[in-house]
């Protein structure tokens, strides 16, 4: 039988290290430029993400980031060079949304073993 996953959103590094010492098992920030938490995020930059992630994992921990917006035209075009600047960090979990294939063609351009894809539609977009 599966156990519940306690997941915690963290948008600082306080805020990470309070989730872990009380209890989650894991936590999720998001990514920047693509994420709906990202105005008011210490991980808005990636040296941030890498210290974040060492921190939780050095706890025994998860992270999951999350890269949830619908890109305007001017960020399409940049997407996947931000991605992949993001995916070197091997987070636990990319939780994406799946519009155009978007999601579908990370998953191909950018395989990483270590990455488990979280990849949701809203029934909005159907």
């Amino acid at each position: 039988m599966k156990s519940t996953e306690l997941l915690a959103p963290v948008g600082t590094m306080k805020n990470l290290e309070y989730a872990i010492a009380y209890g989650a098992d894991a936590v999720y920030a998001g990514m920047p430029r693509y994420s709906l938490w990202v105005r008011n995020n210490d991980f808005s930059h990636y040296a941030n993400f890498a210290t974040g992630i060492e921190t939780v994992r050095a706890a025994g921990k998860r992270f999951y980031l999350a890269c949830n917006v619908l890109p305007h035209n001017n960020k399409v075009k940049t997407f996947m060079d931000d991605i992949t600047s993001v995916v070197e960090l091997n987070p636990d979990v990319l939780i994406m949304n799946e519009v155009l294939g978007r999601g579908y063609r990370v998953k191909i351009s950018l395989p990483n073993d270590g990455i488990d894809y979280g990849m949701g539609l809203s029934a909005k977009y159907l």
